[in-house]
């Protein structure tokens, strides 16, 4: 079985994803991939970095446990809270 890559997008702050297992891509994302997708977006729906976050948002809506692992997410989070937050921030 071929496992799939993900894309991943450059941190805003330029610093280095300590998860997953490279930086342009993963087999699979993790809450870093998640945090960073709220940190900032282009107004452009098409530009590549609203179409990785997409990606990464529409991932964990299907694997909200797996956001609470780390970061923000891991206190006071629920994963019911984590899918509910990523179903209402997938757009177009």
């Amino acid at each position: 079985m071929r496992k799939i890559k993900y894309p991943r997008i450059e941190k805003k702050d330029r610093t280095l994803y300590v998860t997953g297992d490279a930086q342009d891509w993963t087999y699979q994302y993790t809450w870093e991939d998640l945090e960073e997708s709220f940190n900032d977006s282009s107004t452009d729906a098409h530009a590549m970095r609203n179409i990785v976050f997409k990606k990464v948002r529409t991932y964990f809506k299907d694997h909200p446990e797996e956001a609470l692992s780390g970061g923000r997410f891991k206190e006071g989070w629920t994963a019911e809270e984590v899918k509910r937050l990523c179903e209402n921030s997938i757009c177009c």
